[in-house]
């Protein structure tokens, strides 16, 4: 048995010679006929290294690569450095469906494929691999780190913090290559790096257009209470413009937990509501407040503007909804782009990258 394994080890290092042998063979007279050297083909054919060399020299090694069949041996590749240029991608539940596959339609999924198709650009671009983890128990996070640990892998992104709570300490721990890509508020001391969205920017930014427009009675609506923003730092961006948040409910602040609160809060106050705008914590909820509104005959936006968080809607898809969006595929790209530097490179990853969110201006404004 012992015998068998050491001559299987032995054929794996041979081949992987050869590999390496044809490869410097194919470089050689792909350089020959640009005329540069082997390491400029090299480089010229790495995803990563390519920005070292002029554009002119990069397309003519390619098309004459192109022309002889050659592609970059990612292989051999990974043999001299000693990785795997995989990164392992956590996403939570709610994106896999009850087989166990990513489901982007769904939409839990449609919030996470714009960021998770750059992330998979990102990835290419620099000649990477992504291997997609769904969440298959309370431990399942921390054994994905133990593939990096085990060499299966160079790095793990992580989508969003709610569940990966104790992976995350984990990372920090053993100092496993790790960042976090999230539309959630920022944090003041982040486990692990991190690239968030200012969402009281965005949030700030469409409450001052709605007064700009006229709007001096611009209501807050979220599912629970908002009487302070310690845990919400986006809705601060209201507070910014309006003034200090209350210490206690009022009609500046409603909260509806579901539809029939919602329903009823309209059907008490008719067409006397205290204010001429609102901005809703979500999009779902600014959909239903739509829906709900016209049913009672008020118009939007002439009686009611609505402002959603998220842009994630069928109605933001059509235009009928202005939302206050999170950058998701500069989200997935920075995030991305930040972990392999740092494992190609040494790069240090900032403790936090924040991106600023957008307010987009539709239908219902």
């Amino acid at each position: 048995m012992l015998l068998q394994t050491f001559a299987a080890r032995v054929r794996r290092l041979l081949d992987g010679l050869k590999v390496n042998q044809d490869t410097k063979t194919a470089l050689k007279d792909v350089a020959a006929e640009a005329g540069v050297s082997i390491a400029t083909v090299s480089r010229a054919l790495d995803p990563v290294r390519a920005a070292l060399l002029r554009p002119e020299t990069v397309d003519r090694v390619r098309r004459i690569a192109a022309r002889q069949n050659l592609q970059a041996n990612r292989f051999a590749r990974r043999l001299t450095r000693g990785c795997t240029d995989t990164l392992c991608v956590l996403m939570p539940p709610s994106v896999f469906g009850r087989e166990g596959n990513p489901d982007f339609r769904e939409s839990a999924g449609e919030l996470f494929w714009d960021t998770f198709s750059a992330i998979l650009e990102a990835a290419e671009s620099r000649g990477f691999d992504i291997k997609l983890s769904p969440i298959r128990g309370m431990d399942f996070p921390t054994a994905v780190l133990r593939t990096v640990q085990q060499g299966r892998a160079d790095g793990v992104l992580f989508f969003g913090r709610a569940g990966f709570e104790r992976a995350l300490d984990l990372a920090r721990a053993e100092g496993i290559p790790a960042v976090v890509a999230t539309t959630r508020d920022p944090m003041a001391e982040p486990v692990v790096p991190e690239v968030t969205v200012d969402g009281r920017s965005g949030v700030r930014e469409a409450v001052r257009w709605l007064v700009s427009r006229g709007h001096r009675r611009v209501g807050l609506m979220a599912p629970y209470p908002i009487v302070a923003t310690s845990e919400n730092v986006r809705f601060q961006g209201y507070f910014d413009v309006v003034g200090p948040p209350p210490s206690s409910p009022s009609e500046q602040v409603v909260c509806v937990p579901d539809r029939m609160a919602l329903r009823r809060w309209l059907e008490t106050k008719g067409k006397a509501l205290p204010f001429t705008a609102v901005l809703c914590a979500n999009d779902d909820l600014a959909s239903i407040l739509i829906t709900e509104a016209e049913y009672l005959g008020l118009r939007v936006p002439a009686d009611l503007a609505v402002v959603g968080f998220d842009n994630s809607t069928l109605r933001c898809a059509e235009g009928r909804l202005s939302s206050v969006a999170a950058p998701r595929r500069e989200l997935g790209a920075t995030a991305t782009r930040l972990l392999i530097e740092n494992l190609l490179h040494g790069v240090p990853i900032p403790r936090q990258t924040v991106l600023p969110a957008q307010f987009l201006l539709r239908a219902s404004c």
